[in-house]
């Protein structure tokens, strides 16, 4: 509908099918750029993500906010940002009905596919897209989105 809806940490943690993206994802931390521990922090979120471990929300926020070089935006961000974007604002009015629209996104394990993806989400946040990963599918899944 494009417009903001208040999420209380209450009524996200019921919805363990999914990881929701807010608008104000990690701004909510209160981080004080100027301490050790955002520096710390900032580190040890890097280092886990150099070493494998999966992209965190707070890395595209050091990035993206503090200019840190967490995550560098890859040869196919563009690609699909305007595949996401055209499925999403499509003038069909048969698509205007929907509520949800699936983008597909083939890949080979270990070449960056969550990363990418997660760094479109990250880049909707701030329009009026309610954005979430799928952590798992359940009989409860479907609910949880369509909420």
């Amino acid at each position: 509908s494009g417009s903001y809806v208040l999420l209380t940490n209450q009524y996200r943690n019921r919805l363990d099918d999914l990881e929701v993206l807010s608008e104000n994802q990690c701004e909510d931390l209160d981080l004080n750029p100027d301490s050790e521990y955002f520096e710390d922090l900032s580190q040890k979120k890097e280092l886990l993500f150099y070493k494998g471990h999966e992209v965190d929300w707070l890395n595209f926020f050091f990035t993206d906010i503090h200019n840190k070089n967490h995550v560098m935006s890859r040869d196919k961000f563009n690609d699909l940002h305007k595949l996401v974007l055209a499925a999403l604002f499509h003038r069909d009015q048969q698509l205007k009905r929907k509520q949800v629209m699936i983008t597909t996104l083939y890949y080979q394990a270990g070449s960056g596919a969550t990363t990418l993806g997660r760094h479109v989400l990250w880049a909707f946040r701030k329009n009026p897209v309610r954005c979430c990963v799928i952590q798992r599918i359940s009989d409860n899944t479907a609910k949880q989105i369509l909420e």
